[in-house]
This record gives C-alpha cells, structure tokens and sequence, in this order.
C-alpha cells in the first residue's frame, strides 16, 4: 500500500484525516507521514482492510454468498500484492 492508496481508501471511506488516524489507532502526524510517502505499516495495511469491511458490512450481508467471496477474495489478493 503506498501513501497514495491510503489517502483513496480515507476519501473512499469520506474520512478526514483526524478520524482515519483515529480509526486506524495511530496519531494524525503518522497518518500524514505514510500518506506523503513514508513505508505504510503492515498493521496499518491490515487496519484498512477490517475498517474498509466494518464500514461495508451493512450492504455486504445481503450479499449471496458467492459475491461476498468474490469480493473477500479480491481483497486478500490486493493486499497480498502489497
């Protein structure tokens, strides 16, 4: 994940960067330091991804179950790139 990428999953989510960092348990100037290009953390890599499906869970339960793993897969795949 670059910093780039943080930066479209905290807008994906309409977050500022006060409540990202706050969601993901790290202070504002971290947030700031990884989305300007620093190495983003595998815990905060991880962190995106449980706070992207938390956030999603509501539409994600009426899903059939083979969409919802679909996109659970494609999901680990990104982040196994990484």
């Amino acid at each position: 994940m670059t910093g780039f990428d943080l930066i479209l999953w905290r807008r994906g989510l309409n977050w500022n960067q006060e409540r990202a960092a706050s969601e993901l348990g790290i202070s504002r100037t971290s947030l700031v330091k990884y989305e300007d290009g620093a190495a983003v953390p595998r815990t905060v890599q991880l962190a995106t991804v449980a706070l992207t499906l938390k956030a999603e869970w509501p539409a994600m339960k009426n899903m059939n179950k083979d969409r919802l793993l679909q996109l659970l897969l494609h999901e680990v795949m990104r982040v196994q790139d990484e």
